[in-house]
């Protein structure tokens, strides 16, 4: 995922459209990694499934439909040129992270990135960082800090295992 996510913004900064062909493998080994791996989403997103493969399948279903949805909506407000990108990209961390996930880093990135439009008035180059570049970020602090923001909030200590 975020390999996909960084030729992304490679190719946005770059000025050029993302090709649907790059994120389709990712988001195919989406769909497939939390049927192996169920525990790759910290949070559930159905209570129906508890345990084992199962539980991955609407996990993964949510999160794609909610980073499809987000990444629209991003699209629409921030650049709607870049619609690809702003898309498929939200949808790739959804599947992977969960809807719980995206939700939160899409409020980073389209917060970040109206930020980053509003101060290219004064930094000329702030306005050609793709919004992509912003999801990659979070995504990576997402997967660093995960366990201690669950625990933050859960107010339970992190065990590891």
């Amino acid at each position: 995922m975020l390999c996909t996510l960084l030729a992304a913004v490679m190719i946005e900064a770059d000025g050029h459209r993302v090709p649907r062909r790059l994120v389709v493998p990712a988001l195919v080994g989406g769909l497939c990694a939390p049927l192996v791996w169920p525990g790759l989403h910290p949070v559930p997103a159905w209570w129906i499934f508890l345990d084992g493969w199962p539980a991955g399948l609407p996990d993964g279903l949510s999160g794609l439909a909610a980073g499809l949805l987000l990444g629209w909506l991003a699209a629409q407000l921030c650049e709607p040129e870049r619609k690809p990108g702003m898309v498929l990209g939200p949808a790739c961390v959804g599947l992977f992270l969960g809807w719980q996930a995206v939700v939160v880093l899409m409020a980073v990135t389209v917060a970040i990135h109206l930020l980053m439009l509003a101060a290219g008035r004064l930094l000329p180059g702030a306005r050609r960082i793709p919004p992509t570049a912003w999801l990659s970020l979070a995504a990576l602090g997402w997967i660093l800090a995960w366990p201690w923001l669950l625990s933050w909030l859960l107010d339970q200590p992190y065990l590891p295992g």
